[in-house]
């Protein structure tokens, strides 16, 4: 199985190739690159970086590098270490990153919202998405899904 630093190196190796697979596509479709597909390309980056240090499947473990990534924040984690026991739901391809993309947003939200409703914040927490909107959070998402695709995939092919 591999360690943090084994599945760092695959989930970067990955990442190039997605890259230039994405490059190749667009390049054909568009024949040149357009700006929006320059902004895409970073929101993408900056997601597949965000997931693979901070929302690596090996959060169900106790300790790990992801959490102690996350410095003083990590503490937020323990109740998803006491949920989701390793292995489990937590390195499922498809529910896996979909438990901490939630987890994470109601550890945010909640919040937010129960200080809104009390009124110390008066903040808009809605989102409105036009098509260029869509688009960024389409590749939020699979910046976020790949690395922890890849980790999950590493774990299975080493495991045995």
């Amino acid at each position: 199985m591999p360690n943090w630093r084994a599945h760092n190196k695959i989930n970067f190796v990955m990442y190039f190739i997605c890259l230039a697979i994405i490059l190749i596509f667009f390049h054909r479709l568009e024949k040149i690159i357009s700006p929006a597909l320059n902004i895409l390309l970073l929101i993408f980056t900056a997601s597949y970086i965000f997931s693979n240090y901070f929302l690596s499947p090996d959060l169900d473990l106790k300790k790990n590098e992801c959490k102690k990534n996350w410095g003083i924040f990590g503490f937020i984690w323990v109740p998803y270490t006491s949920v989701f026991k390793h292995r489990g739901i937590s390195h499922s391809i498809i529910f896996g990153p979909l438990t901490r993309i939630i987890y994470l947003l109601l550890i945010i939200l909640l919040p937010l919202i129960v200080l809104k409703k009390i009124g110390i914040l008066n903040i808009d927490i809605s989102i409105n998405l036009d098509s260029f909107g869509w688009k960024v959070l389409i590749t939020v998402i699979i910046g976020i899904y790949l690395p922890c695709l890849f980790h999950t995939l590493a774990d299975r092919i080493f495991h045995g």
